[in-house]
């Protein structure tokens, strides 16, 4: 039996195991909730107001519409082809969470595309519609969900060991001393017009052709001379998309493709870098969760959790004055001086993604998210209304569910049908949170201090509101 009550204690090895209460787990995350549904009343989403979203975002690899009835995730328009392993894995965890909890009957749009796409409009008097995403900025009014790369990355297996397991398997004296980066060269809305992936790998092949222990170390994985834009402009000294003449020492030439790097290998080196992609990467929580310091690119994007971090305890930033500030920044961290420093910020985000970030914490968001969205429905989902609706686990898809009564809607259940929109095999269907030897009157508790945040959050916007 776990100590503290039913808890898994801070030494235990689970870490799939309840460590601490929702309450706690959620309290640093409240903000991101507040900002997402201070925008409609209790039952001010209308049926119409789904069924536009419907029609503007429809459904396809990685858009859903979905809907939880007596505890069974549902696609209200299957597609009848694999969704994005993203948007499975979403899925997944919202069959994990009613299969666990009592979830009210809800319906909402998921979009799991690395874009946000919900304006705001400025005005209190027009309301955004309720699109569920990942990504957000200060012009766009998506709500945020945690994100499928948690389960389909095996985040918590992988990243989720406990301190004393990166301190034995990567003790901070035997890191080399690099700020580290390789992966795909995914580009989007970058500050100062530059694109960090390319710019970077191009300046640290530069710099690491003249000092093979150069402080910036950053390659591509997949690489095409094509796609490289600042070939293109040192071809004709001029400005190609986001290559300018001037940002790079010497002119552009093809770079060498990278081995792939294990995520969980990347805690071999002192200083992790996060990059944005076409927005921000998923790989934030990942570097997070190991005991190197992460320098994070300053983004216009952020996802469910990153207001709950603080630059320069959790995090360091860069991208901030320039596109090549990081050489300044890396320089001033590898000071011998900044030692002491650099380790307290590894141990801030390592903590903090163990208590705000692993598999309880992120069903308690989706508990919260979900009892104060579905909180503003005007009215709950009908199988009715959905004749072609399809279950989306594949379990017992050779029958009628039996959660679903003695004359259930008729809907497909071949083994076929099924299969079509993709369900994990294996670690990645197992669930998350394990609650094996969790005691009862610990669960009790748990659930007591949800509904205590749940009610809080709800008694805020009635003041948001009011003002």
């Amino acid at each position: 039996m776990h100590k503290g009550g039913g808890a898994a204690s801070a030494s235990d090895a689970n870490f799939r195991a309840p460590r601490a209460t929702c309450a706690v787990e959620l309290a640093p995350l409240r903000e991101q909730l507040l900002r997402d549904m201070q925008h409609w009343r209790p039952r001010a989403i209308t049926p119409k107001m789904l069924g536009d979203l419907r029609r503007q975002k429809r459904d396809d690899p990685v858009r859903a519409s979905l809907m939880i009835v007596n505890r069974t995730v549902y696609y209200q328009r299957p597609v009848g082809y694999p969704r994005s392993p993203v948007l499975t894995a979403i899925i997944h965890d919202l069959q994990e969470l009613a299969d666990t909890f009592p979830v009210e009957d809800t319906e909402f749009v998921l979009n799991v595309d690395d874009y946000p796409f919900v304006p705001l409009s400025g005005s209190k008097a027009t309301a955004p519609l309720p699109l569920f995403s990942h990504y957000q900025t200060r012009h766009h009014g998506d709500v945020l969900c945690p994100g499928g790369s948690f389960r389909e990355g095996s985040y918590d297996r992988l990243m989720l060991r406990g301190r004393r397991h990166y301190e034995s398997a990567f003790p901070w004296a035997s890191k080399v001393a690099q700020g580290f980066w390789q992966g795909h060269p995914y580009c989007g809305r970058h500050r100062f017009g530059r694109c960090s992936r390319y710019l970077l790998s191009h300046l640290s092949a530069q710099l690491l052709e003249r000092n093979r222990s150069a402080l910036l170390n950053v390659g591509m994985t997949f690489y095409e001379e094509k796609l490289d834009q600042h070939l293109k402009s040192a071809a004709c000294g001029c400005k190609q998309g986001w290559a300018h003449p001037g940002d790079l020492p010497r002119p552009a030439t093809p770079l060498t493709k990278r081995p792939w790097v294990r995520i969980e290998h990347h805690a071999r080196y002192r200083y992790l870098l996060q990059l944005d992609g076409h927005t921000c990467s998923w790989r934030f929580q990942y570097l997070l969760a190991t005991n190197s310091p992460v320098l994070k690119q300053s983004s216009y994007f952020w996802e469910y959790y990153y207001g709950a971090l603080a630059p320069g305890i959790h995090y360091v930033p860069f991208w901030t004055q320039s596109s090549t500030d990081v050489l300044d920044v890396l320089a001033n961290v590898s000071h011998p001086s900044s030692d002491a420093r650099m380790r307290r910020v590894a141990r801030a985000g390592q903590a903090f993604v163990h208590r705000h970030l692993n598999a309880h914490a992120r069903q308690c968001y989706w508990r919260a998210l979900l009892a104060l969205y579905t909180k503003r429905l005007r009215e709950p989902p009908r199988l009715g209304d959905w004749p072609a609706a399809q279950r989306a686990n594949m379990r017992g898809c050779r029958g009628p569910d039996p959660r679903l009564g003695p004359n259930p809607v008729s809907e497909p259940h071949s083994p076929t049908t099924c299969s079509r929109e993709g369900w994990f095999r294996g670690a990645k269907a197992e669930a998350h949170v394990d609650w094996s030897a969790t005691r009862e009157a610990w669960r009790r508790k748990d659930d007591a201090s949800l509904r205590r945040f749940v009610d809080e959050i709800e008694a805020e916007l009635d003041g948001l509101a009011a003002g």
